[in-house]
């Protein structure tokens, strides 16, 4: 599913559901990580995202470690809007 009920305004709305940011993000990591020259990349993203992509998702992040040569850290930001994340390459 692309789309899910906006969690903001209790399902007026649709935002882009969980698993749409986690591939959005997976896509930009293996586009980046060439040009990158950090070991790693921390990925800031609203809990759900950071909770799917460590559980139904573990094995995309592992894949992606593997063929980027980079450690993936993931973390929770609670205040962050489902939808918004931030990539920092070569931080902790």
């Amino acid at each position: 599913m692309m789309c899910e009920p906006c969690l903001y305004c209790h399902g007026d709305g649709m935002l882009k559901s969980g698993r749409t940011i986690c591939y959005e993000i997976f896509r930009k990591v293996e586009r980046e990580a060439i040009k990158a020259l950090a070991d790693n990349v921390v990925l800031k993203v609203h809990p759900r995202v950071a909770a799917m992509m460590l559980k139904e998702e573990a094995a995309t992040i592992d894949y992606l470690q593997g063929s980027t040569g980079k450690q993936i850290i993931i973390e929770p930001v609670r205040d962050v809007h489902l939808e918004k994340y931030e990539i920092l390459w070569g931080r902790e």
